[in-house]
């Protein structure tokens, strides 16, 4: 089994829930796992909040993301949502680039975009 914290060993695959959907990484209880404690779940987010998804009129999904704890590198990144296929390679430019999640948190997107959620769903990590 791959260790959370072997961000070499990514996984990214591609799902299809109603809408495109994306997920990157570990799942939650892969990277909950190995030391229970140690991850920090993002407490998530419905697509209806962003303002992009109200525009298009498809606020139908959910955000969700996994951190390490003590390093804050993303662990895991689910988004089931319309344009997940573009959020998420910004979330892979992250941790390819070894960025923790203040990276996506504290970046700023254009306005309306379904990207700005990601300043929502890693603000979310405490």
């Amino acid at each position: 089994m791959l260790q959370p914290r072997d961000l070499l060993h990514q996984r990214v695959h591609q799902a299809l829930l109603g809408d495109l959907s994306e997920d990157l990484a570990f799942s939650e209880e892969e990277a909950l796992a190995p030391a229970p404690g140690d991850a920090d779940v993002g407490g998530g987010g419905l697509a209806g909040a962003v303002p992009r998804a109200r525009v298009i009129d498809q606020t139908e999904g959910l955000l969700k993301a996994v951190v390490d704890a003590q390093s804050g590198a993303i662990l895991g990144c689910a988004l089931h949502c319309a344009e997940a296929g573009e959020m998420i390679n910004t979330v892979e430019a992250a941790i390819r680039a070894g960025k923790d999640y203040t990276f996506l948190r504290d970046m700023i997107f254009t306005h309306p975009s379904m990207t700005e959620a990601l300043n929502d769903l890693f603000g979310k990590i405490s």
